[in-house]
């Protein structure tokens, strides 16, 4: 880890929000032909609300992913940019990094932990994002 505590992964991804049916095997099969399709997942969040599921799903390659999810015949209710901002893996990391861009006067819209101590963060200004996690 630099000594900032954090700096931005990699290039403005994609956060697409799909809509899944409740029901054993809806998010494998989403991922599995995402990855069949040589999309990579970058980040995936989903959760079960009212006899659905959302999922969150970065992706650098979105018309690819967007192709094969809408292939299957499911929804993609959002898209967003979003980036992978490195997070200091400590109690306190996180608050710390979402602290900058509350004093900044950024509205985090979106976030969630994803593998390599990252968070994807979407966000009203994802530029202001990108430079304050340097």
């Amino acid at each position: 880890m630099q000594g900032s505590g954090a700096l931005v992964e990699a290039a403005v991804m994609t956060n697409l929000t799909v809509v899944l049916d409740n029901t054993p095997g809806s998010l494998a099969a989403v991922c599995e032909a995402v990855g069949h399709a040589g999309v990579n997942i970058e980040g995936l969040c989903c959760f079960a609300s009212q006899g659905i599921a959302l999922l969150y799903l970065a992706v650098e390659d979105a018309s690819g992913a967007r192709r094969v999810i809408e292939g299957l015949g499911l929804k993609i209710s959002e898209e967003r940019p979003v980036v992978a901002v490195r997070v200091e893996d400590k109690p306190g990391g996180a608050g710390k990094l979402l602290r900058r861009f509350g004093d900044a006067e950024i509205n985090v819209q979106l976030a969630y932990q994803v593998t390599g101590t990252r968070i994807i963060i979407g966000a009203d200004n994802i530029e202001r994002v990108k430079r304050l996690a340097r």
